[in-house]
């Protein structure tokens, strides 16, 4: 009988095979989709509830905040309260740290000890002022990311999900590598299948440019343009993941 948190993972991994199958009908990497998905509800959560629980407030509090990206997603997401919560927050805890900096700093003006003292004060201070790892929402989608890309090596004996691939975007390069750094051997055929796939998406971009400079000389301008003018586009979302780019 599976019971407690055997059970629940066994939920999570049958909820993840839906959420794969799901993907891999829609455009772009499979992998980007549902962490973009995953991401935008960690959001809303954090800015509705758990920006004031303790080992979150913690990660932020020593990073001195979001990467540029997520801090980006922050300010245009939730109501300016938790905002102005979780920013006051961080200069008030770290205030106290840079008011020490700036007393080992006038000590430098001191005599050949204290400027001594001052000093290993100042490097102690810059430690504390370093940010001490990644964004909250980064690690997210890094463990995101290492999840589903597991779990799609573990369905991709599926018949369905082999087909479902193949007709898909397949994974972005970032994607690509992650799947291919985790996998043990025991996953070569699902790596091989993938591997060529990935390979034949790169080759179709590169046709699609092809076609893109042929249309561009003068002998065949004339020709209606089609998919290849936005090839680029594609090669971008290919090489980065489904980034937003600010254009349709």
């Amino acid at each position: 009988m599976i019971r407690g948190r055997t059970l629940r993972r066994v939920q999570l991994d049958q909820i993840a095979e839906v959420e794969i199958k799901r993907a891999l009908q829609e455009k772009g990497c499979p992998i980007c989709r549902i962490c973009k998905e995953r991401l935008s509800r960690s959001l809303f959560w954090f800015l509705s509830e758990s920006y004031a629980e303790g080992s979150g407030v913690t990660k932020y509090v020593n990073d001195w905040g979001f990467c540029y990206e997520h801090t980006r997603l922050v300010a245009q997401m939730g109501p300016a309260w938790q905002k102005s919560a979780i920013y006051q927050l961080i200069i008030k805890s770290h205030l106290p740290e840079i008011e020490r900096l700036l007393e080992n700093l006038q000590r430098l003006r001191g005599n050949f000890f204290s400027k001594i003292i001052a000093k290993m004060g100042f490097r102690r201070m810059m430690v504390r002022l370093r940010t001490r790892g990644t964004c909250i929402f980064c690690e997210t989608l890094s463990q995101t990311a290492r999840y589903y890309s597991a779990r799609l090596l573990d369905i991709m004996h599926d018949s369905e999900i082999r087909k479902s691939y193949e007709s898909s975007e397949g994974l972005c390069m970032p994607h690509f590598v992650n799947i291919l750094e985790q996998a043990s051997i025991e996953y070569f055929p699902q790596l091989l299948e993938i591997a060529e796939m990935q390979i034949k998406r790169l080759k179709e971009l590169e046709d699609s440019f092809q076609e893109f400079f042929r249309k561009g000389d003068y002998r065949f301008s004339d020709e209606p343009k089609g998919e290849e003018q936005t090839t680029w586009i594609r090669a971008i979302r290919k090489l980065l993941g489904e980034v937003d780019l600010g254009i349709d």
